[in-house]
């Protein structure tokens, strides 16, 4: 099974990146998991694959081989399964789901309720399923619609994003991370603007770090992260240049 660990020794070569994602996906679609969800979706819909598999063949008197679309086995189906998973949900979800704080239901999104419900039958059915915060909602995929990248280190589900601020510097930082729905910034210099800005937006800055973007996430995580709280793009002190920004001397970081 390929890992994010994997996507990461690719690098960024976009069409290494590709052929990987393509490897991930025929991998996932050819593994025991993967089957066994889409006899379950069957069996879900009052279908038996099983018995299907291996239907009875009849020869006639000239040794011709035909189905044999009579025998009690072709017949057998039943949507027990399908009626369970139902219930389940039913049971478990039909009430939706509640918190302690009222307000953080109004951030999850207007149909975070369906997509739990989601979210249980399609775990009920294959064993698992997946969702994911997008912007300002949670998408729910079954186990077939998604292919997942483990983190060899503590098996969680990993993702990565680049994203652009189209040539905007660190003005834009606070903005865009504040759509994105981030929380914290790794980064080298940054300067006192947009540290204020960051502040206003409350996300977490994490200045004056340098290395790998992905270390420093790691570092992070385990609360080893070593970082400058003002640290600041050298020219920021004096005077800008007509024509300057941010990024085009090197202070840009990370995002994380």
């Amino acid at each position: 099974m390929l890992t994010y660990q994997d996507l990461l020794a690719v690098g960024e070569d976009e069409k290494a990146r590709m052929d990987f994602i393509w490897r991930a996906i025929n991998e996932h679609e050819g593994s025991k998991a993967y089957q066994m969800a889409a006899d379950a979706e069957l069996y879900f819909k009052g279908e038996n694959p099983t018995i299907n598999r291996y239907e009875k063949i009849i020869y006639d008197m000239q040794g011709r081989a035909h189905m044999d679309m009579y025998t009690a086995n072709h017949k057998i189906a039943s949507s027990f399964f399908g009626f369970y998973v139902r219930q389940e949900v039913s049971y478990l979800l039909g009430n939706g789901v509640t918190f302690q704080n009222e307000a953080t239901k109004d951030k999850l999104g207007k149909k975070f309720d369906l997509e739990m419900v989601k979210a249980g039958k399609y775990a009920l059915i294959a064993g698992v399923s997946f969702g994911f915060w997008n912007l300002d909602h949670v998408d729910v995929f079954k186990l077939r619609e998604f292919v997942p990248l483990y983190d060899e280190e503590n098996g969680a589900v990993r993702d990565e994003k680049v994203v652009s601020t189209n040539g905007q510097g660190h003005g834009a930082l606070a903005s865009v991370l504040k759509d994105l729905g981030a929380d914290v910034l790794i980064c080298g210099g940054i300067g006192g603007g947009a540290q204020a800005a960051l502040e206003e937006a409350g996300i977490r800055l994490y200045a004056g770090v340098s290395g790998s973007c992905d270390e420093a996430v790691k570092q992070l995580l385990d609360g080893n992260l070593a970082y400058v709280q003002a640290a600041t793009c050298d020219h920021h002190g004096g005077h800008h240049h007509e024509g300057h920004a941010c990024g085009d001397h090197g202070c840009e970081g990370e995002v994380g």
